[in-house]
């Protein structure tokens, strides 16, 4: 049975194909893609990364989704990868699942026979790739987001999904990030405001003094929100070292590479960070004191930057450097898959 969820979801879809859309029938096709390899009877929590890009009106989005189904094929296509898709499944294990499969197809699509290892009782890799004929050991862990980051993402789709699984839209802003026990506060007083625009069949504001201020109507009356903030939240956050910046402070710290250097077998630890960037980064790569530091764009419109710490007691460039060059070749490889 399908959910209520893929519902909406395909209607919203089916209704929203125009002529003028450069990405047109391909992005539908993605969407029910996702819904046959998902189950048509998932139904993603407000956390769920997948959730946002499904449901957002705009060019970027359905680029994306149409890459991340093309790579879901490819990904079936190694050895192992059940398991995976099934944590693809639930937005708590999203972040480690996609992090094992982007590297995995790093890895596959440069030439390296892979394939994901069966979780066993005790603590095993990841994934076993082969590298010049040498069987190699892949260890993946996702770092949790700081908390006012993952909080400012769910607080930033959390009145758009209520709203949209309603029949309604809304937009607003939120003046700082909410604490957990704002956030479920505000879920319950949005469900009150959107049932009342519903009734009322008319525009209603959505004010939590001090923290938010958003308008809710029905679809068909969109045109009563401020165009400015129709379909759109905006929130004022700590300002934080950039990314890039820490990036750069982590490239420059020793520390890691003695702890690296402390392990015989250990050929290096890489760091991949992703990030936004309005201008694409072409393939690069920088060293410096047995550090390697690696940038590019991928054809999703994503970027990322890795810090590469390799074992500064043991020789093992015959492994480190293939590796590197999966990240720096990924771009060009992945972009395989979308031709």
């Amino acid at each position: 049975m399908q959910s209520a969820f893929w519902d909406y979801i395909l209607k919203f879809h089916e209704s929203g194909i125009s002529v003028v859309d450069p990405s047109g029938k391909a992005r539908l096709e993605a969407v029910y893609s996702i819904r046959d390899i998902f189950g048509a009877d998932w139904e993603p929590d407000p956390r769920d990364p997948l959730r946002p890009k499904l449901s957002i009106s705009s060019e970027p989005s359905y680029q994306w989704l149409i890459h991340f189904v093309r790579k879901l094929r490819e990904l079936s296509r190694i050895s192992g990868h059940e398991p995976v898709l099934a944590r693809l499944r639930q937005s708590t294990t999203f972040p480690s699942a996609s992090s094992e499969m982007e590297f995995a197809l790093k890895l596959k699509l440069n030439g390296h026979p892979c394939k994901f290892v069966p979780l066993k009782s005790e603590p095993t890799a990841d994934i076993i790739v082969e590298v010049k004929n040498q069987e190699v050991d892949v260890e993946i862990t996702s770092l949790n987001l700081p908390y006012e980051d993952e909080m400012g993402i769910q607080a930033l789709s959390l009145v758009t999904m209520i709203a949209i699984q309603a029949g309604c839209v809304a937009g607003g802003l939120w003046s700082r990030v909410p604490r957990l026990k704002e956030l479920d506060e505000v879920r319950t007083i949005a469900l009150s405001r959107i049932s009342e625009a519903k009734i009322g069949h008319k525009m209603v504001e959505l004010n939590v003094p001090g923290l938010l201020m958003c308008y809710i109507a029905p679809s068909d009356l969109s045109s009563e929100i401020p165009k400015m903030w129709l379909g759109s939240f905006v929130m004022r956050t700590k300002s934080q070292t950039p990314k890039k910046d820490r990036l750069e402070q982590m490239f420059n710290e020793k520390e890691i590479e003695l702890v690296v250097g402390a392990f015989r077998n250990l050929a290096g630890v890489i760091l991949v960070s992703p990030l936004n960037a309005w201008d694409r980064l072409p393939p690069k790569r920088a060293d410096k004191n047995g550090r390697s530091f690696v940038e590019y764009s991928l054809p999703d419109g994503e970027c990322e930057r890795c810090v590469i710490w390799k074992n500064i007691m043991v020789d093992h460039q015959s492994v480190i450097e293939p590796i590197i060059d999966c990240l720096i070749d990924s771009p060009r490889n992945l972009s395989t898959l979308f031709q």
